[in-house]
């Protein structure tokens, strides 16, 4: 009954794919392929490789758009590459995701030393 008046979220396979491959602990670095499948059982092979190279993707713009040849930068500059370059290509990830791709990037740069 309360189902007819809960809203239908937008890109939820999305950004719950991307949450699984951002986490930590005892999930870090494990596929999401199981994960993905119990959550949404009417996925297929197909469809579950495009959610895992799209989260690969996501995270490889990432990854590109930050110079770890040396080139400090301060966590606005950090803050100002992501929306311009991830966030703005994948207008759909949702806010808590861009927080933790903001916080994952924070800590990779602060460990390399290349935080201000």
């Amino acid at each position: 009954m309360f189902s007819l008046f809960r809203k239908n979220k937008p890109f939820k396979i999305e950004n719950f794919a991307l949450k699984l491959s951002l986490e930590w602990g005892k999930n870090f670095g494990k596929g999401i392929s199981e994960r993905l499948i119990k959550k949404f059982p009417e996925l297929n092979i197909s469809e579950i490789e495009y959610y895992k190279t799209l989260c690969d993707n996501v995270q490889n713009d990432c990854s590109n758009s930050i110079d770890f040849q040396g080139k400090e930068i301060t966590v606005n500059e950090l803050d100002n590459l992501l929306k311009e370059k991830v966030f703005k290509k994948y207008n759909w990830i949702n806010k808590s995701n861009q927080r933790k791709l903001y916080s994952l990037y924070t800590y990779i740069l602060w460990k390399e030393g290349l935080i201000k």
